[in-house]
This record gives structure tokens, sequence and C-alpha cells, in this order.
């Protein structure tokens, strides 16, 4: 945890005689409870940051709701967060007193597209690596004195409320939220239609399907291109591309990262054997004029079933630069396609065909 030296802190527990419960009705407040001393102003300053050694940078709340302050934090764009509380007196009958404040934090994946909690998310870590698991009590500060609270980016996108509980002047409470979405944004919703068919969802992620509109764009005219080249044969299968928010899409439920790229809108998969072996090539071909193809899954070591893994085309550098670095991912797009991205095997071994192999395309 990061605290500021300029602070008088109480943590032997003199300050606090009974623990704090935040819930949803606490905070059920109007703004004229929440009417703060003319003379005592709260201040509150998030700062994100994409590493330890870059700047901190401040960030503006994109909405206020009486005592609740909403964020927005792109989530490939930043690694810490922290927030900077100071209080100050003004015009004060009593200079000299002190606040006190306890904040804790409650976690909403479920926003981002993960509908499953067991096990639970791994708690968020501090600025120190410790785990966040308690409230965070500031103890006893005077006008002017800085209370800095911080915490690393989840590998998951959430929405994480800060809940804050104020004591000042004899016992007056309040209540305070600060809602923080940390997402990629801007994904849209890919919808089933000519030449594909959207498959992969589950009860655990039950939308599979979001990118970014330029990508949504190219996969809609390769369904459409491949429909045209091949009328009788069946669609292309997309299978999971990215959740709601983006972020870990731990496709086995257990907040680890298996499904390499699926996390910014730019990846998606197809399945491979449910194109007939002698369209494949045409497939690929169709595929590559609006988008960079790899076959995955035939390493014997991955439970996996073979597929095309399908990038944007756009896509930065390093996306691409670390698919190609990775054995696992074997290039297709070439005017010679490669056997290899024709072939359904694992690790080296045919696998049995489970559709008719001649081309039914024109």
């Amino acid at each position: 945890m990061v605290f500021s030296q300029n602070n008088d802190f109480d943590f032997d527990g003199k300050s606090f005689k009974k623990q704090i419960v935040f819930d949803d009705i606490n905070f059920i407040k109007t703004e004229k409870q929440l009417e703060l001393p003319k003379y005592w102003k709260p201040e509150k300053k998030w700062e994100v940051r994409t590493s330890t050694i870059t700047e901190w940078t401040e960030i503006l709340p994109t909405k206020v709701t009486g005592p609740t302050l909403y964020y927005e934090i792109e989530y490939d764009q930043v690694k810490e967060i922290r927030c900077i509380v100071t209080v100050n007196w003004y015009d004060s009958p009593c200079p000299d007193c002190f606040w006190e404040i306890t904040m804790g934090y409650t976690d909403e994946p479920e926003l981002a597209g993960h509908n499953h909690k067991d096990p639970l998310p791994p708690a968020i870590k501090s600025l120190s690596n410790d785990d966040i698991t308690k409230p965070i009590e500031s103890g006893r500060l005077k006008s002017g004195q800085k209370f800095t609270f911080g915490f690393k980016r989840p590998i998951y996108s959430t929405r994480i409320k800060w809940n804050g509980f104020w004591l000042i002047l004899g016992g007056r409470q309040y209540f305070t939220t600060d809602v923080i979405d940390i997402k990629v944004k801007n994904l849209v919703e890919l919808s089933t239609g000519t030449g594909y068919s959207l498959v992969g969802q589950t009860n655990t992620h039950p939308s599979n399907h979001w990118v970014i509109s330029e990508f949504k764009t190219d996969l809609e005219n390769i369904g459409k291109l491949w429909k045209q080249g091949c009328p009788k044969s069946d669609v292309l299968y997309y299978n999971d591309a990215s959740l709601k928010w983006g972020g870990l899409f731990d496709i086995k439920g257990n907040w680890t990262s298996p499904h390499d790229g699926h996390d910014v809108g730019v990846h998606i998969d197809i399945s491979k054997k449910r194109i007939r072996k002698g369209n494949r090539e045409k497939a690929l071909k169709t595929i590559c004029e609006k988008a960079i193809v790899y076959s995955e899954g035939d390493d014997p070591k991955k439970d996996e079933v073979p597929h095309y893994h399908v990038i944007y085309r756009n896509s930065p550098n390093e996306v691409i630069k670390k698919l190609e670095n990775d054995y696992r991912y074997i290039p297709c797009c070439f005017p010679n396609i490669p056997q290899k991205c024709i072939d359904l095997e694992s690790g080296g071994q045919p696998i049995e065909e489970v559709v008719p192999t001649e081309s039914d395309c024109l």
C-alpha cells in the first residue's frame, strides 16, 4: 500500500470502535443529506500510469451523480492506479480539527462478461503487491494532510467501487463512492450475418463476440465473400473473439489466461475442422483478403481443437510480432498456402476429418 509520509495515522484501532460495513443501503443518500460544512473541502484525485517508471497522469470523472464519481480507464493502457485524498479547512471555528476516512472496495467483473465466481477473482493487489482484502484506514488527518492509496490494474476487466466512510466534526458521517470501470472502450458486438455463424457461447462467458468496429466490418465482409465463392458449402463458424469489456478471457473460468490474444477485440477464432478439407485453401484466401490468419491448436501439449486464429490486419505491430514469434501459430497468408494450414492434425499426426473432404465451392 502506498501512503503519504505527511500524515498522523492511528492504526491501533482507537479511532475505529466498530467495524464499518459497506452495503448499497448505506450509500443511498440525497445531496441534501450529504451537504458538507462550508468550511470543509475534501479533494480526491485519481491518477494512472503505464509502468513504475512512467509519470502519473490525472484522470477526470466522466460523470458525477451526487456523492458518486464515475471514471473509465482503458484496460491495455494502464498498469497502476492511485488516489490522493486531501482535506482542507476554510474559515473553520476549529482549524485543528481532524478527520477520519475508511475506504473499502467491491469488484464486479460480471459487468465485463465474466458470469462466474467459483473460484473468486484474485484479490486486487496494492502497489506494494499486498492483497487488498480489508478496508483501508487512513487514521486521523489534519487540514492539508494527504492520504494516498493505490492498486495494480487487475488482469481482467471489471468495475471497482471504492466506498468511503467519512467521520468529521464530532461524529458527523458521510459516504462517498468512486466507480472505476476498467475496460477496453468502444468494443462492439458481432451478430450473425451472411456466410458465418457465431458459436462458443457458454454459461461462464455468455457473450463472446466483441471486437473493434473495423474488425467487425471485415468479419462481415469475409462471410459475404465466402458465401459468394462457396454458396453450397456450410457457413464459417466464428468462435471466441473478446468479452464485452475485453481484458482476460479465461475460457476455463479460473482467472488464468490460456486464451492468448483475446483481450482487446482484434482476435477471433474460426473453426478449421468444420470447413471441408477441399475448401480450406479457398477459405484461407478469402479470409486473408481482409485479415491475417494463423493455424493454431496443433500443439499436442495443449488441450485445444485445431482452428484458425484470425487477427485484424491493422493490429499493432507488437500484436503481430508476438504471434510470429510463437511456434504454436503457423502463418497461412501466402500465395502458396502451407500444407500445415490445410491439414487437420495435432503434433504432426492426422486427425480424422468430421465433414466431407471434397470441395463444393465454385
